[in-house]
């Protein structure tokens, strides 16, 4: 499992919360940048099934401490 998908399934079972939790949406946000997977916007026909776009959601909602 790599470093990101490990985070992203710590994060979704609220193993932190506070700044905790937005330092490593901070820092998971990083790792997709690099990895080519952070996509603010889908090109898709279906958003939903677009899994990078949905992480990316996902965590933008992180980092505004949701």
């Amino acid at each position: 499992m790599s470093d990101m998908a490990a985070l992203m399934g710590a994060m979704k079972q609220s193993i932190w919360s506070g700044d905790m939790k937005v330092a490593v949406a901070t820092y998971l946000k990083t790792l997709m940048e690099k990895a080519g997977k952070w996509k603010e916007k889908s090109e898709k026909k279906n958003p939903e099934k677009d899994h990078d776009y949905q992480d990316t959601l996902q965590v933008t909602k992180w980092l505004s401490g949701e």
